[in-house]
């Protein structure tokens, strides 16, 4: 193995953990490479066997740790003692990362761009959709929470109601709440107003602002609204602003399970989760009980902050963030870290229905407290995977690295910088939304508060069991969501934003306007992707649980052997992404080609609809009280 010509030796300190950061690698003979870290500088030659040792520090762990399990991987070609040498040589030549020294580095000086997040958020928009009593309670919430807490904001009531009777009863709704609080109805007559005072600001392109924002579009196959459009106009009408986003069967009642943690952790693994309706293991139960919190401003003070500046706050001044904070991150997640980098999105925890939309997620969440409550009995079992009663967030505060947005309760969002549009119909238009805020802003932050807020859809709803034996299907912002997150690979950090939608925008009119069978097999990469990521960590889960109870590997299993079959006929992929009830190959293929294509025109006139925002807002206001 290579001595490191050039460098000294260095022993790291024992108990230290290490990791390797990004690369740049230049072949320089076909058993040799130049290897450069780009932030420092260093460069040096490494034989084959020394890189790929390097790359398997993709996440922190001791020297020893590591040297275990390279010479395990590389099949005891070389000792620990000989490994352990080299990253020791490795860490001595800056090729390897400290946490320690990640945990100083973050919490340095920012540069000092853009606001701190610190002034008031004085805009909170609701998305609702048939639901008038679900709304009026969230109203009711917000003006009791608002008058503890002495402020006043505005809220925007965005309808995707189609039902004028569900239309008539939410502006009633709203009507009632404006005696004791500043509420817009946004409703038909003022989305259609608000398009068509775009549509003449930018008429080259009034079919694809038509398809954005419009509510006389219908889209075939889409039960219960079309939440893509409704958050087109959210962004439009907070664009320049941060603005707290609510659904309207969330409630602002924030609530704490037990004490906090303290500080904070940086970390690419998901929330924990709790089903609050099984008992907890080992005694740690769960008890949600209410916090005088206004939840809505704290979303407002964190929106703009810097990574350095929140980390600060968190050690309460001591500028010194321990090693535990970051020891859960890989490769990937340090690649993105840096003290000026901005949350841009926030998030809480939830305690009542998870928002997820099948019980497959309780098995593929990687927690032990639940698999512990799953394993406890097979009625414990089949009521976390048919009821939807749980505490689901982290215990401390957490800046996730690689977690999807899901807007179940409340979510910040900082639109001081342009926020992206997404596809206007069909579910997990939250999915597409954070890949595409992480495609056009690669440092952006997410901020994940471990207080909840309820969320209880009217009525309650179940999982059906029998999902388990269906396979993961790629919807349409999947299948966005999954081509931004490849395109962001490929597209270096420091690319501008207008730069970036052109990239992207590129590759989606070229999948647009591919022939058939080249459609087709992008459709089928995508589905088995998705079955194969389902299968993996899967199979994951049975290897962490070698006793596992026979009841919980069966239903594994069952979810194992619903995703390990083929994708069928490719002529018919169009209609599994759509979601169509009747499949036909050919309107679904052109349907799906005609969606992709506006969406690729939508990204490229955005920033020119923003623009225009805050007038058209402005004027379809002064229209309507006229």
């Amino acid at each position: 193995m290579d001595q490191l010509n050039g460098t000294t030796g260095h022993t790291s300190g024992s108990g230290e953990l290490w990791i390797a950061p990004k690369f740049q690698i230049f072949p320089l003979s076909p058993r040799k490479y130049l290897v450069r870290e780009p932030v420092t500088g260093v460069e040096v030659a490494l034989e084959l066997a020394s890189l790929q040792a390097l790359q398997m520090c993709s996440s922190f762990r001791s020297v020893e740790d590591h040297a275990r399990r390279i010479s395990s991987a590389l099949g005891g070609q070389y000792t620990e003692e000989q490994v352990t040498g080299l990253l020791n040589r490795f860490s001595g030549a800056g090729l390897l990362w400290s946490a320690s020294g990640m945990a100083r580095e973050l919490v340095r000086e920012p540069d000092q761009r853009g606001g701190s997040g610190e002034d008031a958020l004085e805009d909170a928009a609701i998305r609702t959709c048939g639901r008038p009593d679900s709304l009026e309670r969230l109203l009711r919430s917000a003006a009791l929470r608002d008058r503890e807490h002495g402020v006043r904001r505005r809220y925007w009531v965005v309808d995707d109601s189609r039902d004028p009777e569900q239309q008539e009863a939410t502006r009633t709704v709203v009507g009632r709440a404006k005696e004791e609080m500043d509420v817009v109805y946004w409703g038909v007559s003022e989305q259609r107003a608000l398009m068509e005072s775009l549509a003449r600001r930018v008429p080259d392109h009034a079919d694809t602002i038509h398809w954005l924002l419009s509510p006389d579009q219908t889209h075939e196959d889409v039960p219960g609204g079309t939440p893509g459009r409704g958050l087109n106009h959210v962004v439009l009408l907070s664009a320049g602003r941060r603005v707290a986003l609510l659904d309207d069967d969330a409630v602002l009642e924030p609530q704490l399970a037990g004490a906090p943690e303290t500080g904070v952790r940086i970390t690419g693994q998901p929330p924990a989760a709790r089903s609050l309706a099984v008992s907890q293991p080992r005694g740690a139960e769960l008890s949600p009980s209410p916090v005088p919190l206004d939840a809505v401003s704290a979303h407002g003070q964190m929106l703009g902050k810097p990574l350095a500046v929140l980390l600060r706050e968190q050690t309460r001044g001591r500028n010194a963030l321990t090693r535990e904070a970051v020891a859960d991150l890989t490769t990937d997640d340090v690649a993105g870290l840096q003290p000026d980098s901005r949350v841009v999105l926030s998030t809480n925890a939830v305690v009542g229905d998870p928002g997820s939309a099948d019980p497959s997620w309780a098995y593929m969440l990687g927690d032990e407290g639940l698999y512990q409550q799953m394993a406890a009995s097979p009625e414990a079992l089949e009521t976390v995977t048919t009821q939807r009663d749980f505490w689901r967030g982290d215990r401390r505060l957490t800046i996730p690295t690689s977690r999807s947005l899901m807007f179940t309760t409340c979510t910040g969002l900082d639109n001081r910088e342009m926020l992206p549009p997404v596809a206007p119909a069909r579910r997990n238009e939250d999915r597409l939304f954070g890949a595409m805020v992480q495609y056009l802003f690669p440092d952006a932050l997410t901020a994940a508060f471990p207080w909840a807020l309820p969320h209880r859809p009217q009525p309650a709803r179940e999982w059906d069991r029998a999902s388990l034996d269906r396979f993961s299907r790629v919807g349409v912002n999947g299948l966005l969501a999954s081509l931004a997150d490849q395109t962001r690979g490929m597209v270096p950090g420091t690319t501008g934003v207008s730069a970036r939608i052109g990239v992207l925008a590129e590759r989606l009119r070229g999948l647009a306007e591919a022939d058939r069978y080249s459609l087709r097999d992008w459709l089928a990469q995508e589905q088995l992707r998705k079955r194969a990521n389902v299968v993996r960590v899967l199979n994951e889960e049975l290897t962490a649980h070698p006793d596992a109870p026979e009841h919980w590997v069966q239903d594994v299993q069952r979810l194992i052997k619903a995703n390990s079959g083929p994708v069928g006929d490719p002529a018919f992929l169009a209609g599994t992404v759509l979601g169509v009830s009747e499949p036909s190959p050919e309107y679904d293929e052109q349907a799906l080609r005609e969606l992709v294509g506006h969406y690729a025109v939508a990204l490229t006139i955005w920033p020119e609809l923003r623009e225009h925002a805050v007038g058209a807002v402005a004027e379809c206001l002064s229209s309507a009280s006229g």
